[in-house]
C-alpha cells in the first residue's frame, strides 16, 4: 500500500478517525496493528521479515544493556547478522530490473528499518538511550507506517519519548498534518509525475546521443528526484502529525546549495545525520592521529556505505564516491577556495557556486538513475564531447526529443510542466513560510486543489522513487 494510492487515503482517514475516539492508552497498540496491516497488505513476507528483525534486535539490545561481559562481542555479532540480511536481500534485488517495484517489495523498507535497528544496538552499547524502551514501544517505533517505507529515519527514543507526551486529541495538529499531506500530494501529482515521462522516454525508450539533451535530462531528473522524495516526506510527516507524532524534517532547500557540503547538510538530512553519527565520527576519531589522511578515509568510507545502502551496483558506488571526491576537494582546498571568493563579487560568486553545485549533483545522479554503467558512461561521454554535445537539428533533436515527439499538445504540456516546476523551486522558501501562517492557508489549499484537479496526473503508475531503497 503506497502513499499515492486511494487505499492509503482511505487508510489514513480511517486511522485518524479511530485514533481520535479510542482511549489514549490504546493508541500505540492500535497504531502497531495498523502499521502491521499497512506493511502486510500486499506483501506478507515484508511484515514477517521486519517483525523477526525487531524481535531479534530488541532481545539483543536487552542483553547488551544488562550484560557485564562480552557486550562488544554481542554487539558486533548482532550488527553483522543485520548487515548480512540486508546484503543478501540487496543482492537478490540487484538481479531484478531497475525501478520494477513488484520485484523489490519483498524487502520493503529494509534499508530504513535496518539502520534504525543498528542505531538502537549501538546506542544501547554506549548507554545513549534517553528513555527505557518496552518491547511494545520498540515495535511501534520500527513499524510506524508513515515513516516505514522511506523515512525520515528516526532513532527509537525519538518516537518513544513522544508516546508519553502524545496528544491525539490535538485538532491543530490535524489541520497542520492534513495541510502538509495535501502539499505532498500536489508536488507528486502535479510536478514529479509530470516530469517522469520525459525522463523515462529519453533514458529508456529512445536514448539520446546528444550531450545537451542528456545534460538537460540530468537536470530534470535532479528536479524530479527532489520533488518526488520531498513529496513523500511531506506525506509521511503530515500523516504522523495527524496521529500526534512529529517526524524530523528531511530537506532544507537543497537545490539552492552553493557547495556540495552544504547540499549534504540539506539533502536527505536524516540519512546524512545517521551516517555522520555512526560512521564518519567514529572513523575520523579512530584515525585522528593521521590528521587529513584520517579525514579523507572517513569521508570515503561514509560515502561508500551510503552508496551500498542504496544498492549493490557499481552505479550506486560511483554515484556515492563522486560526492566523496567533491567533499574531499572542498575540504583539502578550503583555504584556497576562500581566497578566490574574496576576488569575485558576491553575487557573481553566489551564482557561479550554485551553477557548479547543481551541475555536479546532476552529473552524479546520472549514475544514480541508470541501471548500468554502460548507459551512464554513454551519457557522460556525450555531455563532455564537443563533437556530440550540440544537436544538428535543434527543433527535433533537442527540444522535440525532450518533450516526446513533435505534437503541439506535447510541447504545450512540457512548457506547462517546466514552468510550474521552476516557479515552485523559485518560490519554495516563501511557500513553506506561508503554509505556516493561518491567513494564507485557505488560499494555498484552494490553489492546491485547483492544480491537482486541472494538472494532476491520475493515471500514472509512477511510484515514489525512494521506495525501492
Amino acid at each position: 500500500m503506497l502513499f499515492n494510492s486511494l487505499e492509503y487515503c482511505l487508510l489514513i482517514s480511517s486511522v485518524v478517525a479511530v485514533n481520535l475516539i479510542i482511549p489514549k492508552n490504546f493508541s500505540v497498540l492500535f497504531l502497531i496493528f495498523t502499521s502491521a496491516f499497512f506493511i502486510g497488505y500486499h506483501h506478507i513476507e515484508s511484515l514477517l521479515l521486519v517483525l523477526f528483525s525487531a524481535i531479534f534486535t530488541f532481545y539483543v539490545g536487552y542483553k547488551i544493556q544488562n550484560s557485564i561481559h562480552n557486550r562488544r562481542l554481542i554487539l558486533n555479532s548482532a550488527v553483522f547478522i543485520l548487515i548480512s540480511s540486508v546484503v543478501i536481500l540487496k543482492v537478490l534485488e540487484s538481479k531484478t530490473m531497475y525501478f520494477q517495484m513488484e520485484n523489490t517489495l519483498i524487502a520493503l523498507g529494509i534499508s530504513f528499518y535496518s539502520i534504525q535497528n543498528i542505531a538502537y544496538l549501538i546506542d544501547s552499547y554506549h548507554n545513549r538511550l534517553q528513555v527505557t524502551v518496552s518491547f511494545q514501544e520498540y515495535l511501534f517505533s520500527i513499524l510506524f507506517f508513515p515513516k516505514f517505507l522511506a523515512g525520515p529515519i528516526t532513532n527509537v527514543d525519538d518516537l518513544v519519548h513522544q508516546i508519553s507526551s502524545q496528544n491525539n486529541r490535538n485538532y491543530a495538529d490535524l489541520t497542520l498534518g492534513f495541510q502538509r499531506m495535501f502539499f505532498g500530494f500536489t508536488k507528486k501529482l502535479v510536478l514529479a509525475d509530470r516530469i517522469a515521462p520525459y525522463i523515462h522516454y529519453n533514458l529508456e525508450v529512445a536514448p539520446s546521443t546528444t550531450g545537451l539533451t542528456n545534460l538537460t535530462i540530468a537536470f530534470l531528473f535532479t528536479i524530479q528526484l527532489y520533488i518526488d522524495f520531498s513529496a513523500y516526506t511531506d506525506i509521511a510527516i503530515g500523516s504522523a502529525k495527524m496521529l500526534g507524532f512529529n517526524l524530523k524534517e528531511n530537506f532544507n532547500l537543497p537545490l539552492r546549495s552553493k557547495s556540495i557540503s552544504e547540499f549534504w547538510r540539506k539533502w536527505h538530512i536524516s540519512l546524512t545525520n545517521w551516517l555522520t553519527k555512526y560512521i564518519f565520527y567514529p572513523v575520523s576519531f579512530k584515525f585522528r592521529s593521521t590528521q587529513k589522511k584520517g579525514l579523507v578515509l572517513a569521508i570515503l568510507l561514509t560515502f561508500l556505505i551510503s552508496g551500498l545502502w542504496h544498492g549493490f551496483g557499481f552505479t550506486f558506488i560511483i554515484y556515492a564516491l563522486s560526492h566523496a571526491f567533491y567533499i574531499i576537494f572542498e575540504t583539502l582546498f578550503k583555504s584556497q577556495l576562500i581566497k578566490i571568493k574574496t576576488f569575485i563579487p558576491l553575487k557573481i560568486h553566489t551564482l557561479f557556486s550554485f551553477v557548479i553545485t547543481f551541475s555536479l549533483v546532476s552529473l552524479s545522479f546520472i549514475f544514480f538513475r541508470e541501471s548500468s554503467l554502460q548507459n551512464a558512461w554513454r551519457q557522460i561521454k556525450s555531455i563532455f564531447s564537443w563533437e556530440h554535445f550540440l544537436p544538428q537539428n535543434w527543433l527535433m533533436e533537442y527540444y522535440g526529443k525532450i518533450y516526446i515527439g513533435g505534437e503541439s499538445e506535447a510541447a504545450f504540456n512540457f512548457k506547462i510542466t517546466l514552468g510550474i516546476a521552476l516557479i515552485f523551486l523559485f518560490f519554495e522558501n516563501n511557500l513553506n513560510q506561508k503554509l505556516n501562517q493561518k491567513q494564507f492557508r485557505p488560499y494555498l489549499m484552494a490553489c492546491f486543489v485547483f492544480l491537482i484537479l486541472f494538472l494532476g496526473i491520475f493515471n500514472s503508475k509512477e511510484q515514489f522513487i525512494y521506495i525501492q531503497f
